[in-house]
């Protein structure tokens, strides 16, 4: 089709579709024209193709049309946006070839980074000094360019007069989770954003992490070496219409028949226990944890209020253990039965590579915004498998994500605020590999005070020698070598399970009925009504919260509209055995959360501070030698026996309160 053709019948197009719109847009001052392809479509599939096949042409030609319309200067920049494209023209990134190169496509992601807004030189204007004569130059390159000569004669050395800009801005855009499979590496393409799409009102889809769809032309990016050129380029995509999937991150939109499959599978008999069973079938002797994994990936209730706060409906896990206790495989079923989630290793893990930083990108080629997995994974999950090989400095990023659900970027002149409202899944090993029978559980985690107490649940999983349980575990693990297709199979389907899982975190959306809250209610103001003044606290405020968030959580699973009691139970239930595990204290026989956050119980606090006042009694302000014999008395008389009164002045000395001079005498610092 010649280009007179093509203009002709663009003219033709708009005048009978989109001519109050253009005129509306020309009036307001916006410089663009949003269209419909498969109206485009309906009018010339000739036209359609043109714009896939030859993209450069065909919007040459298009805006031209607009431009007479409209009665513009040649010059004037008005841009055609093309949507709502078939479905068979979206390509995955990873699947991009250089066939593709110069036609148009559409692809989605996740932005991975993004630059801040630059102006661009898009045309400079030269006078000749010798004849006068005005000199246009396109500058399509990377380089600035200046015209090599002049018609009459005269090279190099010409005057610049003005230069024509737009606004550009350039992202990194990370394939899908769901396109990976097997190949965790993903793959990234270069997107370079051009004048009405660099607005202000754009900007929030294109924070990292965000998940769009955007349609332009492919067009090949040079590779720069010290020599010049290089034989290899690369690409980037020329954005011309960019569309936000932000309520449409996974799978959301499932038919009328898999949502009656779902409403079938909710009233089945023994759902909840059912669910259970499915999940890593493999592992025996675990079901609390599992229980505790299903509520985990389904969360809460999210709830926001008319001044935009909102409570967080996400609670995070800690699984501690012995090596071979299949911590990992559950890890792993999370990462499996999750519609968006990621696994990181704590050895190879960073902190501002967990969260988000301010980096250079080699593709970009500019320092900019780089999100992590606790940003790529927002309202999905992640899994920190290891943490015990972590470094500090990981552990310390992921406080704000786990509490505020935002992480706060401000380094190397790049400034931001990005979504993780992703809860965290973790899993490690105790600080000497293996549980310490002579130790307290909770001294052994090896994590941070403030960390601790951002996790809901923390289950231990010991690896204890059981005959009965041991034989259960050798014929799982023989029967699956014999025959791997025959043993251990999920009783709901592992696809159905995932969707399923899915659907109801996504769609279902109870509230707490009036008993559920009493139920919740009676089991917080009673634990803590057994804590004395100055005793063991069983439970913090924080604590009522998570209670609720579970039991919401519980209450999709069965597809309710409203929390019952049952569900209130089930978060009380698995609470409560997490707060015995590691909260105990065997000296008093109840559970103490300080104990959880700090390794030590309020008892054993009180009696540190009785045999502080001891010290302090026997000292007379002059630093003199102490007899840890008469410190032993005057404890005993306190009713502290000889072995606990040694241990806390050992302890004492570690935290630098006083010094050991010698085995029978201690100094006050």
């Amino acid at each position: 089709m010649e280009i007179t053709e093509q203009i002709n019948e663009f003219k033709d197009f708009i005048e009978g579709n989109y001519r109050d719109v253009l005129m509306e847009n020309h009036r307001t001052g916006k410089d663009y024209l949003e269209i419909n392809y498969r109206k485009l479509c309906r009018f010339s599939i000739d036209l359609a193709q043109s714009i896939i096949d030859h993209p450069k042409e065909t919007f040459e030609a298009f805006k031209i049309a607009v431009k007479e319309i409209l009665d513009l200067d040649k010059e004037t920049i008005f841009e055609i946006r093309v949507k709502n494209l078939h479905d068979n023209l979206s390509i995955p990134i990873r699947n991009i070839r250089s066939h593709h190169i110069n036609r148009f496509i559409v692809t989605d992601g996740h932005v991975k980074n993004r630059t801040n807004v630059k102006p661009r030189i898009k045309s400079a204007r030269f006078e000749c000094p010798s004849c006068g004569n005005i000199i246009t130059l396109i500058q399509l390159d990377k380089n600035f360019r200046e015209p090599a000569s002049c018609n009459c004669g005269r090279k190099n050395k010409f005057t610049s007069i003005s230069k024509e800009m737009i606004d550009i801005q350039m992202l990194s855009l990370e394939e899908p989770f769901e396109n990976l499979g097997e190949d965790t590496v993903p793959q990234r393409l270069a997107i370079l954003l051009k004048h009405d799409l660099t607005d202000n009102t754009r900007q929030k889809q294109y924070l990292p992490g965000k998940p769009i769809k955007i349609s332009g032309m492919l067009k090949e990016m040079p590779i720069y070496t010290k020599g010049g050129k290089s034989v290899d380029v690369d690409w980037i995509l020329e954005a011309n219409y960019c569309e936000s999937l932000e309520d449409d991150l996974t799978k959301t939109n499932f038919t009328p028949d898999e949502i009656k499959e779902f409403e079938v599978l909710s009233k089945t008999p023994d759902i909840f226990n059912k669910l259970v069973r499915s999940v890593a079938p493999d592992l025996k002797e675990i079901d609390k944890v599992k229980e505790a994994v299903l509520l985990y990936l389904v969360k809460g209730t999210p709830k926001q209020s008319k001044e935009g706060k909102r409570a967080r409906e996400f609670f995070s896990i800690l699984l501690i253990g012995d090596p071979s206790g299949g911590k990992s495989q559950v890890g792993n079923e999370v990462k499996l039965l999750s519609w968006r989630c990621k696994k990181a290793v704590g050895a190879s893990a960073s902190g501002v590579g967990l969260t988000a930083s301010a980096e250079k990108d080699e593709t970009l080629n500019m320092r900019v915004l780089s999100a992590g997995p606790l940003v790529l994974c927002n309202e999905g999950h992640i899994v920190i498998d290891e943490f015990d090989k972590m470094d500090k400095e990981v552990t310390s990023h992921l406080h704000e994500s786990m509490e505020d659900g935002t992480i706060n970027i401000d380094k190397s002149q790049v400034h931001g605020t990005l979504k993780a409202r992703t809860p965290v899944f973790m899993i490690g090993n105790p600080k000497l590999g293996s549980f310490d029978n002579f130790e307290p559980i909770s001294k052994q985690i090896g994590l941070p005070t403030p960390l601790i107490s951002r996790f809901d649940l923390i289950f231990p999983i010991r690896d204890i020698p059981d005959k009965a349980k041991d034989e259960t575990i050798a014929d799982a693990i023989l029967n699956k070598h014999i025959n791997i297709d025959d043993t251990n199979e999920r009783e709901i389907p592992l696809q159905l399970l995932k969707n399923y899982i899915c659907y109801v975190s996504l769609n279902i959306k109870p509230k707490l009925s009036d008993e559920a809250r009493d139920e919740i209610k009676r089991f917080f103001l009673g634990v803590r009504a057994q804590s004395s003044h100055n005793g063991p606290i069983g439970v913090k405020h924080r604590h009522l919260e998570g209670l609720i968030r579970m039991a919401e959580a519980s209450a999709k699973l069965h597809m309710r509209d409203d929390v019952t009691v049952w569900d209130a139970q089930k978060a009380i239930e698995l609470m409560t055995l997490s707060l015995t595990a590691f909260g105990l204290d065997k000296d008093t026989g109840k559970v103490d959360v300080d104990k959880i956050y700090t390794g030590i119980s309020s008892s054993q606090r009180n009696k540190i501070g009785i045999i502080k006042k001891i010290i302090e009694g026997l000292d007379d302000g002059k630093r003199k030698k102490i007899q840890v014999d008469e410190i032993i008395m005057k404890a005993n008389n306190e009713g502290i026996d000889e072995d606990k009164t040694v241990e806390i002045i050992e302890k004492l000395k570690r935290t630098g309160d006083i010094l050991r001079i010698d085995r029978r005498h201690i100094q006050k610092i």
